[in-house]
């Protein structure tokens, strides 16, 4: 009843790829740095099922904060847009609210990608903000008995993906 994977050099390379970018991003930031590890950033405030944890979280008081996320996979995950950190930087922002804004990162070593292992976006407050509010609508709509699916990219990692219409649907318009 558990669950096992080998860590061999590839994965311990990988994971050392996002050490020395949380340094790098530590250096840059300055004295006064926090680091939290895999911490739970809770969004209960703006809706009772949202919340995640993220593997990295910087704070740098009165300036910025840096979300650096560890994908080990090969299923490549784009920085620009990711809902997944952008609802990490809202929390982020609750719980923090003199960072500026909040540079999200994406360390993914084992997917090689046009810039590099290592990408990065640069997030006003401003910028959080609208994007919280297309959350709480998102949450809203959650809750309505005629709720359209949308599918993505995001329907790898679910469970109901091999019975869901809209993704099935989605798949047959792709490969037309």
């Amino acid at each position: 009843g558990w669950f096992m994977f080998i860590c061999d050099d590839e994965m311990v390379n990988g994971v050392q790829v996002t050490i020395d970018e949380v340094e790098r991003q530590k250096e840059r930031l300055g004295k006064g740095v926090e680091l939290f590890s895999e911490t739970f950033l809770d969004g209960s405030w703006l809706d009772s099922r949202l919340g995640g944890t993220a593997d990295i979280r910087l704070i740098a008081p009165y300036d910025e904060a840096v979300l650096v996320d560890h994908k080990n996979g090969y299923i490549l995950v784009e920085v620009e847009g990711n809902e997944q950190l952008l609802n990490y930087a809202v929390f982020v922002l609750h719980e923090h609210p003199d960072v500026e804004g909040v540079r999200i990162v994406i360390s993914q070593p084992n997917a090689p990608h046009k810039d590099g292992p290592v990408r990065e976006k640069y997030y006003t407050r401003d910028e959080i903000k609208l994007f919280e509010l297309r959350m709480i609508e998102a949450a809203k709509a959650i809750d309505s008995p005629n709720a359209p699916f949308r599918a993505g990219d995001w329907c790898t990692f679910c469970p109901a993906s091999h019975r869901c219409k809209e993704n099935e649907e989605a798949a047959f318009r792709e490969a037309l």
